[in-house]
C-alpha cells in the first residue's frame, strides 16, 4: 500500500470519537507524531504493541 500525506495550509483541528481499536490508536499515535503542539488521545488500550510505537 502507498500513500501520501499531505499538510494542509493553515492547518487542520477537529475532535474525533472512534471505538478503541489497536488499529485506530496505532494510526492516533502516528498523526499525533505529525501534528503540531499537543495532541490529547482518549480510551487508548495500552498493548505492548501501542507501547512500542510510543517509545
Amino acid at each position: 500500500m502507498n500513500a501520501t500525506i499531505k499538510r494542509a495550509p493553515g492547518g487542520i483541528g477537529g475532535t474525533i470519537t472512534a471505538p478503541p481499536s489497536k488499529s485506530m490508536a496505532h494510526r492516533a499515535v502516528l498523526c499525533s507524531a505529525l501534528a503540531e503542539g499537543a495532541s490529547h488521545i482518549e480510551n487508548l488500550e495500552f498493548s505492548k504493541d501501542i507501547s512500542a510505537t510510543l517509545s
